[in-house]
């Protein structure tokens, strides 16, 4: 006669093991960096583009001035598009920031301005006409290999570099915006290779050598180690940080790349690297807007159709950036703050963001002292 456990008894023995591993995983998933590390202060701005800004059918100078008198911001991170200065070979035109960088130093705000071939905002990529159109580059191809790119691009860098880091305004430099992220679909598929960025800021710091620089990257999983090239060649690494995309065909789909337990990207991991070496790490761009899909229009959409952002997930984000050990962040959506105010009556969004400056200390500018930018070897 064979003997078997009771029902029960048999039942909790499968339990057990299934328990425990779900008791790991939620361990694994929950008691991260993001829930548990202790909060800072970092000074707190905004990104703006003057692109975005004309996309959603605002004047731009108005924008500006909104961005500053009402939410408070004292510290912007803004682009030089390449299109705009230069509009014919070797003449170059810098109106379109010099504008904004005064209107910023009239009121003690300063600037971190990302020069180079990309940019903020859709398609990134900012060449000028003529150039785009006589180089004819395939899409999924790196724009550097074409003779063009290489011969106007440096000459166009050091002018630039001169130029804006004169400004009153200026706190640092960027070069490029998120160099080596690819997403499929976007951008042409080009990319930018780490020797050419290293060309690229060698031709910047020769240019400026007192100016900081920074360069901005996204890292989606921990296994990305580019920060740490980017620590080797520069001044600041600068995070961009999206905790809630829409992927894939169905627009209910998000990712959140920020909940993915000992997957996410340890950004304290890489804020005390960069303090061990007298740098920084900065969020260049803290999520605070939808990213919804690259067929998806917001401008058209019905507001509650493009709910997938509210001023809880701001707060949440925040929350995050300050256990992040980022000694700067920069706030990504304010164009579409005022958009939601002044075209769809809905001023949630900027009426938490102007508590938030209000909050960090908006009303000053970053210091112009702290990681001092390295010098030529």
């Amino acid at each position: 006669m064979s003997r078997t456990g009771s029902p029960t008894l048999t039942t909790a023995r499968r339990f057990i093991p299934v328990a425990a591993i779900l008791l790991v995983a939620h361990l694994l998933f929950q008691f991260q960096w993001y829930t548990t590390a202790s909060e800072s202060q970092p000074v707190l701005g905004a990104n703006f583009s003057c692109k975005r800004a004309e996309h959603f059918g605002q004047d731009c100078r108005r924008a500006l001035e909104g961005v500053l008198d009402e939410l408070g911001a004292r510290q912007l991170r803004l682009s030089v598009y390449w299109s705009d200065v230069e509009r014919s070979p070797g003449d170059y035109d810098w109106s379109s920031i010099d504008w904004q960088l005064d209107t910023l130093h009239a009121r003690g705000a300063r600037a971190v301005v990302s020069i180079g071939m990309k940019a903020q905002r859709f398609p990134e990529f900012w060449l000028p006409t003529w150039l785009r159109l006589a180089a004819a580059i395939p899409a999924d191809r790196f724009p550097e290999d074409h003779p063009l790119i290489e011969q106007y691009l440096f000459p166009y860098l050091e002018a630039a570099a001169r130029h804006i880091a004169a400004h009153p305004a200026v706190d640092s430099l960027q070069v490029e915006n998120e160099p080596f992220v690819h997403f499929e679909g976007h951008a042409n598929g080009w990319h930018i290779r780490e020797a050419f960025l290293a060309r690229e800021l060698a031709t910047v710091r020769a240019a400026t050598p007192a100016t900081r620089i920074s360069v901005s990257h996204a890292s989606w999983s921990r296994r990305d180690a580019t920060w740490t090239w980017i620590l080797d060649n520069a001044d600041v690494i600068s995070q961009s940080v999206y905790t809630k995309r829409q992927r894939g065909p169905w627009r209910w789909l998000y990712i959140f790349p920020y909940r993915l337990g000992p997957v996410t990207p340890r950004l304290p991991t890489q804020a005390a690297e960069a303090r061990r070496r007298g740098q920084e790490l900065w969020i260049a761009e803290l999520q605070a807007e939808p990213y919804e899909g690259p067929s998806v229009d917001v401008r058209r959409e019905a507001t509650h159709d493009v709910a997938s952002f509210s001023p809880r997930w701001l707060h949440d984000n925040l929350r995050l950036a300050r256990r992040s050990g980022a000694t700067r962040v920069y706030l990504w959506g304010v164009e579409w703050w005022a958009f939601l105010r002044e075209q769809r009556a809905d001023s949630q969004l900027w009426d938490a963001g102007r508590s938030l400056f209000a909050q960090h200390g908006g009303q000053r500018a970053a210091s112009s002292e702290g990681t001092p930018p390295r010098t030529n070897e």
